[in-house]
């Protein structure tokens, strides 16, 4: 007994149109890669400028600090403002 090859049924569609549609989608797919990682990239700077700034102003801080002796003039209502 032998079998019959059936042939492959062809959509309504040419093979055009899905050539198109997938470079449509893969040319979409790179675009929004690049926005991911260049916002990602954005991100990064944003965070490391804020954490310099933070530390510049802690070292600020210090600076200040470090020169001042501690008041403890006054009684202890004055300097808590207790009433």
């Amino acid at each position: 007994m032998q079998v019959q090859e059936n042939p492959t049924p062809k959509g309504g569609g040419s093979q055009n149109e899905w050539a198109l549609i997938n470079l449509i989608c893969a040319g979409g797919t790179v675009l929004l890669g690049l926005f991911l990682l260049l916002s990602k990239l954005k991100k990064e700077e944003e965070e490391e400028i804020d954490e310099e700034e933070t530390k510049a102003e802690e070292k600020k801080e210090e600076k200040e600090d470090s020169g001042k002796i501690a008041d403890l003039s006054g009684t202890y209502n004055d300097r808590w403002k207790v009433r």
